[in-house]
């Protein structure tokens, strides 16, 4: 909230740590292939007094839990009544509970929604579609769709929350101050901002689709690649199409190996793999340009040809 003597024992809470629901991440490998004991963001969370309570079961191999009941949300508010908030990917499988459902359980219990739609640009309508669907606050890469600087970030939400958080930094210096960004990228952020809600989004994905499929279309025939196709929603049902190529298994190499050869390699490329298939890369060429799709493609080929 706002109240400034709370703020400056962030992040130390009165009775611990504060439980946040969230849907159970995958422990990701790094790239000596050592598993982490934590997702992502549980760390980050901690700084500010938080810590994930995650619902779901683990798949077999550890990957993603890809649906989650409005019986575990509810469990998990009568296990851990000091729940203030709630995580939701901006994107789920269409078989996964609705997000109004989750807002619903999630306001019940009075606590707050928190949107992560870092990667949710395009289409345009998301900049409102969340908050108009009742989530209390959304957060928006300033990079990635929008193309700004990969630093920056937009928050959007209920005033209170947004006045919360502005409260975090100068010139009270919260737990904010590590978060800050520059001038420079403040500017970057609303200049390419002002930029991309100009564009057609009809326009946008249109190029988005030709870059994709001119990848696509290069890598026909390759023995090491069992498989190549287009994925449009992606595997996390956003509106984005990636190219996926799938590694031979004949070959006793899997989708590490490419993702190693590929950044080890001249140029370096990074890409990842996919959540339920370890044989299968995911290549996102949407904001590249032609010459350097053909650099990746050439890297492809020469890797699986």
């Amino acid at each position: 909230g706002k109240d400034e003597a709370l703020i400056e024992q962030l992040p130390y809470v009165q009775g611990g740590q504060v439980p946040c629901i969230a849907k159970r991440f995958a422990r990701a490998k790094n790239y000596k292939g050592e598993e982490y004991v934590n997702h992502g963001y549980a760390m980050a969370v901690k700084t500010a007094g938080v810590k994930f309570v995650e619902i779901g079961e683990p798949d077999p191999d550890d990957r993603p839990t890809k649906v989650v009941t409005a019986e575990e949300y509810e469990q998990a508010f009568i296990d851990n009544p000091d729940a203030k908030m709630v995580y939701w990917v901006g994107y789920a499988p269409p078989e996964d509970i609705a997000l109004e459902d989750v807002m619903d359980i999630a306001h019940a219990y009075g606590a707050r929604v928190i949107i992560d739609a870092s990667n949710c640009l395009p289409p345009r309508e998301n900049l409102y579609r969340f908050i108009d669907l009742g989530a209390d606050v959304v957060c928006f890469s300033g990079g990635k769709g929008i193309q700004g600087p990969q630093g920056s970030g937009i928050i959007a939400g209920s005033q209170d929350i947004i006045d919360s958080i502005a409260m975090q930094s100068a010139p009270s210096h919260g737990i904010g101050r590590v978060a800050k960004v520059s001038k420079e990228e403040v500017v970057g952020q609303i200049a390419s901002f002002i930029w991309w809600v100009e564009q057609d989004d009809e326009e946008r994905m249109t190029e988005h689709h030709r870059k994709t499929g001119m990848l696509h279309n290069s890598l026909a025939g390759l023995a090491k690649m069992s498989d190549s196709y287009i994925e449009f929603p992606d595997e996390d049902n956003r509106p984005m199409p990636n190219v996926h190529v799938k590694v031979d298994p004949a070959t006793g190499k899997d989708a590490e190996w490419l993702i190693g050869e590929l950044r080890d390699g001249d140029p370096a490329i990074a890409v990842v793999g996919h959540a339920r298939d370890p044989q299968i890369v995911r290549i996102d060429v949407r904001l590249l340009e032609d010459e350097e799709i053909m650099e990746i493609s050439r890297r492809l080929r020469e890797t699986l040809g």
